[in-house]
């Protein structure tokens, strides 16, 4: 089993090389940030966060510059959803739970800094993801956290928002349990965080797909999971 995910930058400077590249790859959940309508064949269902405003500003930004139905992330998979957990913020996040092949996986999909470290947005998505992941962790032990976090937690790479916000996300984990999976990716502020307990059962394995500055602004990452 294999999951991915992926900043694309909404698309603006590669999107047919982006569309291409995602329908080579054979990723049974893929998280993308920052994106647009995409055609993936692959995948029959799409769980999204709600689509941003479409004419006007929105938190500073006018999303229709990008592609109607602008959507902050989004989950393709080959699964389809078996329940639909609350979130804080709809423009920002979403979390759904799929009966996957290795079991139960509970994928709370968001970005942390959609302005980088601008506030007040960067302190209120931190909030809101610590908030709904704690929430969350209280009804399911296959809590994933996945998306564009914005941290790097390599001591001395310095992509991070800031130190307090790498601490708070390490702290969390440690909350509900959750392996820093990517965490030793190098150049890397996009995560998949698993549930410590796979690591029982799984051998997990982190890779670099896409890399930076190839056809987004950040590199995509996926998490190759099988039985030992």
């Amino acid at each position: 089993m294999k999951i991915a995910t992926f900043n694309i930058d909404w698309g603006k400077r590669h999107f047919n090389q982006i569309q291409r590249e995602l329908n080579t790859r054979e990723f049974d959940l893929l998280i993308l940030t920052e994106t647009v309508p995409l055609d993936l064949p692959a995948y029959n269902f799409i769980y999204a966060s709600t689509a941003l405003p479409q004419g006007k500003e929105y938190e500073g930004m006018n999303y229709s510059t990008f592609a109607t139905g602008a959507n902050r992330v989004a989950i393709y998979s080959k699964y389809p959803s078996i329940r639909q957990y609350n979130v804080s913020d709809e423009y920002t996040s979403t979390c759904q739970e799929f009966d996957t092949s290795i079991g139960p996986l509970t994928i709370y999909a968001t970005i942390i800094g959609t302005w980088f470290n601008k506030k007040p947005f960067a302190e209120k998505e931190l909030a809101n993801c610590i908030r709904d992941c704690q929430e969350i962790s209280r009804h399911s032990n296959s809590l994933c956290l996945t998306g564009d976090l914005n941290t790097s937690f390599i001591p001395g790479e310095k992509l991070q928002i800031n130190e307090q916000t790498t601490k708070q996300l390490r702290d969390l984990c440690s909350a509900c349990n959750l392996e820093l999976t990517t965490a030793g990716l190098k150049n890397n502020i996009d995560h998949i965080l698993l549930p410590l307990h796979l690591n029982a059962t799984l051998n997990i394995v982190p890779s670099v797909f896409v890399e930076k500055g190839k056809l987004s602004d950040h590199q995509g990452v996926y998490v190759k999971i099988q039985h030992k």
